[in-house]
């Protein structure tokens, strides 16, 4: 298999539609996978929001926190599981919606076949209305009626709103990652006895319909959103039976479609059972409801998850003219024991198609939690991700995965079995949560140390400086590549020290990359005693850069033991393109390790020491393997000594440790 040529793999993988095959393809061997990764990827942002593949239908099973993914088009049950709480979830853009108990909204990207952990990612809490925490509180799952988000949250965080119907009287809030830190409330008196349904995002404006069947609009571009709510369309007519709206964006044909489904309970068994749905299209010069009698070749997609709009001649087994539907919250107040209401509709015939015979259907009516139409991500390892450690108050860690990087050709079995130690050094600019725009994700790549950023939400693939651009003439080896030690972001440039000290710059606004990358300044003199290791720290309240030299050789009598023996530290003058060597660093304290190096103002921090050098046991380049990490302490600056540290817990815990220890900058989640 794994000689197959890869232009015969593209044609196989092109022939694909639905998300099983691709799964199973991917899984074969390792040629493979990768084609179908790189197949992906490019894919990915190909696809429009009109051409989404059918969803997978995710179905509770009977063990705790484990989730079946069905592919309803072929009738099959997936060989894989979710593992996400046994709650009920919203769904948008591949990812699910939920709040937590602190009234925290999470956004969940699902685990593909070769991942870990789901990307989780924590937006800021919800207000909830005084009096009324202890209820929902307790019913938490429940407060967020629906929600929509309007791009992937990673791979087009710019254009990313999040928009929610919470409970209490239906009404709606949205954030804009990246532009947004708390969400923005549309108040009750500009909707007055509105209660939404559902919501859509369209042309920077955000579509509501209500339980009424009316249109609503919010501008989202402008900087009151209160002055830009505008009603569209009145309802259509009122009904014997309930009634719930659901909007469905459908971009590739131009037109806003909102469908009505009219449903019932049982006398005796107080069961829910979906009687018929009619579809409308907005007349947009008219601003009212027409009622369509056909959907042609579309299939619509129905329940908690954004309605979905998919061209079934594109996707084998998918019916067109039909409306696929779940068992899905409403707001008639009743507690139901089994989620039964849920089948296809043909809107042509009006009548409901036969799905007892399905194996879906009866894994559907065992589940105690409403099945939700999702749609499939695929997400392959050797990705470049980053994580945020939970609060105090959090369950989960925040994970977000970022594109996979390049690795060199006949190296891919190598650093798979080494994935943890092909990353060098990274730093971010910003968080990539509350300051997404601003987040580029720098970092220094095995091989010959060398660089590779990504911008988010502009970013779609990692930028790669070339080798050739970094290239030292007059080195003791006549030519050499420079390997990277730090970076550090400042002003919108990239700021590199390598192996030699010298200090390079990458201009990251600039389009060619490549004609941006800048030798600063030359390096400080190494040593031929002692092995030696540079960091840089941007100390932006002093407008200074540092950069501090370690010294450290290894202990042949003690099992090759890495010792720190001393350091330098050096400021970078701008104006004259040099390191000068620093002897105090005043109050300043600083953090080094295999972290993104600290500057701590040491008296505003209660047993922090003023002019010393926190550091840890880091990765290095000298290719030792050591069983243990204990290069770790607390250097003087001002008397040059190490200062002891054997006693403190610390120092026992990393001695301890099959691992080495870092510096993290603690996060708060409210």
């Amino acid at each position: 298999m794994d000689s197959l040529p890869m232009h015969l793999l593209e044609l196989v993988i092109e022939g694909l539609t639905s998300f099983s095959d691709f799964v199973h393809f991917s899984v074969v061997c390792k040629s493979w996978y990768f084609a179908a990764k790189d197949h992906y990827n490019r894919r990915t942002m190909l696809v429009s929001s009109c051409h989404h593949p059918p969803p997978m239908l995710m179905i509770c099973s009977d063990e705790e926190d484990t989730w079946n993914l069905y592919d309803f088009m072929n009738n099959k049950l997936l060989g894989m599981q979710v593992n996400v709480p046994s709650k009920r979830f919203c769904a948008s853009k591949g990812w699910l919606i939920a709040m937590d108990k602190n009234f925290a909204v999470t956004l969940i990207r699902v685990k593909g076949r070769r991942e870990k952990e789901n990307s989780v990612i924590y937006l800021p809490p919800l207000t909830i209305p005084e009096g009324r925490e202890a209820k929902w509180s307790a019913d938490c799952d429940k407060y967020v009626f629906k929600a929509s988000i309007s791009a992937d949250p990673i791979l087009s965080v710019n254009d990313c709103i999040v928009t929610i119907i919470y409970r209490g009287w239906n009404q709606l809030a949205f954030i804009r990652l990246g532009k947004d830190n708390t969400w923005n409330y549309i108040s009750e008196d500009r909707c007055i006895g509105t209660h939404f349904e559902e919501v859509v995002h369209a042309e920077n404006k955000i579509y509501a319909v209500d339980y009424l069947s009316k249109l609503w609009t919010i501008d989202i571009t402008s900087q009151c959103h209160e002055d830009d709510v505008k009603l569209v369309a009145d309802g259509g007519k009122p009904s014997d039976y309930y009634v719930k709206s659901y909007l469905v964006d459908s971009s590739g044909e131009k037109e806003l479609l909102m469908v009505r489904r009219y449903y019932y309970h049982g006398v005796n068994n107080n069961k829910r059972v979906t009687k018929k749905f009619k579809v409308y299209e907005l007349d947009f010069n008219g601003c009212r409801w027409v009622e369509k009698r056909t959907l042609r070749d579309v299939a619509l997609f129905l329940g908690d998850n954004s309605s979905i709009s998919v061209p079934a001649s594109k996707f084998p087994g998918c019916l067109p003219n039909c409306i696929y539907f779940t068992h899905d919250d409403d707001d008639v107040g009743r507690e139901y024991e089994f989620f039964h209401d849920f089948g296809v509709y043909d809107v042509k015939n009006k009548r409901f198609l036969s799905v007892d015979t399905t194996h879906a259907a009866t894994l559907v009516k065992k589940s105690k939690r409403p099945s939700i139409w999702v749609l499939p991500t695929f997400q392959f390892n050797l990705n470049k991700s980053f994580l945020r450690v939970k609060g105090r108050r959090e369950k989960e860690n925040s994970v977000i995965y970022l594109p996979p990087l390049t690795i060199p050709e006949g190296h891919e079995a190598r650093w798979s079995a080494n994935c943890d130690k092909y990353i060098f050094k990274a730093s971010i600019s910003a968080d990539p949560i509350l300051s997404a725009n601003d987040c580029i994700v720098t970092i220094i790549y095995r091989g010959f140390n060398q660089l590779a950023f990504i911008r988010l939400g502009k970013d779609i693939t990692w930028n790669y400086i070339s080798e050739d651009r970094c290239v030292l003439i007059g080195t003791p080896f006549e030519k050499t590549v420079t390997a990277f030690e730090e970076v550090v972001h400042v002003n919108n440039k990239i700021c590199a020290v390598d192996y030699w000290s010298n200090l390079w710059s990458i201009d990251i606004t600039s389009q060619c990359h490549e004609d941006d990358v800048k030798l600063l300044a030359d390096g400080a003199k190494q040593s031929n005693r002692y092995y030696v290791k540079s960091y840089l720290v941007d100390s932006s309240k002093e407008r200074e850069l540092l950069m501090v030299q370690r010294y450290y050789c290894h202990d042949e009598e003690n099992n090759n033991k890495r010792v720190t023996t001393k350091f330098k530290v050096y400021e970078l003058d701008f104006n004259r393109h040099r390191w000068v060597e620093k002897d105090t660093l005043g109050d300043v304290a600083l953090f080094l390790g295999d972290n993104s190096s600290i500057s701590v103002s040491a008296s505003s921090l209660s047993g922090c020491l003023p002019n010393c050098i926190y550091f840890n046991h880091d990765i290095d380049d000298v290719e030792f393997e050591y069983d243990f990490f204990h290069d770790f302490g607390v250097h003087d600056v001002q008397d040059k000594k190490i200062l002891p540290v054997d006693t403190v817990q610390g120092a026992m815990l990393v001695k301890k440790s099959k691992q080495p220890s870092v510096w993290v900058l603690p996060t708060f989640q409210l």
